[in-house]
C-alpha cells in the first residue's frame, strides 16, 4: 500500500500531482501514436484489362453508342464503326465525363468505353452496361 504526503489541510503533494499529469500525458501520447490514420476515399476510375475484338462485339450499347454518335453527327448509324470496346467500371453517375453545371452522384457504375470511328475521326462514347445512358466524350 502506498501512502501519500500530505499537507495540514490534507491535500496530496505536488510531486504526487505531477507524477498524475505525466502518467495521464504518456497514455494520451501513446493512444494518440496507436491510432490509425483516418484519410478520405477519393473517387477513382478503374478499368478492367479485358476488351472485345474490335467488330467482334455489336451488343445493344454498342448499337446504342452508334445511334446516338449518329444523331449528334448528324450521318447513318451504319457508316459508323466500331473501334474498341472496354469493360469499365466508372466513378459516377455521369459516366466519368464530367459537364459543368451538372451534379453527378458519386458511386459506381458498370458499363463499357466504346471507340467509334465515323467522318475520319474517332469518337470516346461512355456507357453504362444496358445502354441505357451514353456519353460523348468532349
Amino acid at each position: 500500500m502506498k501512502i501519500y504526503k500530505t499537507t495540514a489541510n490534507g491535500a496530496k503533494s505536488s510531486k504526487t500531482w505531477l507524477r498524475i499529469i505525466l502518467a495521464t500525458a504518456l497514455t494520451t501520447i501513446l493512444l494518440t501514436a496507436c491510432a490509425g490514420s483516418v484519410t478520405q476515399a477519393v473517387p477513382t476510375l478503374q478499368t478492367t484489362l479485358t476488351t472485345t475484338a474490335p467488330g467482334g462485339m455489336d451488343t445493344l450499347p454498342v448499337t446504342r453508342a452508334k445511334a446516338f454518335l449518329a444523331d449528334k453527327l448528324g450521318i447513318d448509324a451504319e457508316t459508323i464503326q466500331l473501334v474498341d470496346v472496354q469493360a469499365v467500371e466508372w466513378p459516377d453517375s455521369c459516366l466519368g465525363v464530367q459537364i459543368p453545371g451538372i451534379m453527378c452522384a458519386m458511386h459506381v457504375v458498370d458499363g463499357y468505353r466504346i471507340i467509334l470511328s465515323a467522318n475520319d475521326q474517332t469518337y470516346e462514347v461512355h456507357s453504362n452496361l444496358d445502354g441505357s445512358q451514353i456519353a460523348l466524350v468532349p
